[in-house]
């Protein structure tokens, strides 16, 4: 007798690394400070001690601009990932800088009235914090009896980062990230899709 295994409701999530973009990150690590220094306040929404930017007017800040329109060349493999229909115009519809330093963090959250969210890193310190996934699906009743985390029976998944990586997540999946264990600023730009019929 063949026994058949459907691991249904897969959540993707996307990743890659812009080390060999023409992007500038050190100008881009200026227009985050900047932006900092120009409005210190910012939003208070997952950051948890650290700074989060409002939205960013993209149109003001040349090299950010220049970075989402890079991430958004590559949007066809996810929409098309997750299947999305072709009369779907998508786009990043807004943008925010994180900024945290020693124990700062992001609490978990998700990002609501959106199709996909993502992050890219640009400064990643080492010991400065993985980004965390949460199972949104109804495995946490396993966790009591298994001794090994697998894709089907995890609670969190914890993804590595690394410099200049991009992570493209649906938006409906509940992340966090952890505390900054470095002396050094841990910064992310984070941002939202939306699709609109043509």
């Amino acid at each position: 007798m063949e026994i058949f295994n459907n691991n249904l409701w897969a959540t993707p999530i996307w990743s890659f690394n812009l080390q060999e973009s023409d992007i500038d990150f050190n100008k881009v690590k200026f227009e985050c400070y900047l932006i900092k220094d120009n409005d210190p306040i910012g939003d208070k929404y997952s950051n948890k001690g650290g700074y989060q930017s409002a939205v960013i007017n993209s149109n003001k800040v040349n090299e950010i601009n220049k970075l989402l329109v890079e991430i958004q060349k590559y949007s066809k493999v996810w929409f098309e990932g997750l299947g999305i229909r072709k009369e779907y115009n998508n786009f990043i519809n807004e943008a925010w800088i994180n900024i945290n330093k020693k124990g700062d963090y992001n609490a978990p959250h998700i990002h609501a009235n959106t199709i996909f969210s993502g992050c890219v890193y640009i400064q990643y310190p080492k010991d400065s914090g993985k980004i965390c996934f949460v199972n949104n699906h109804q495995a946490h009743y396993l966790a009591s009896y298994t001794n090994a985390n697998t894709t089907l029976n995890s609670v969190e998944y914890s993804h590595s980062l690394t410099e200049k990586e991009v992570i493209i997540f649906p938006s409906y999946l509940s992340h966090y990230v952890e505390a900054n264990q470095s002396n050094e600023d841990r910064i992310s730009i984070a941002f939202d899709y939306v699709a609109f019929l043509k």
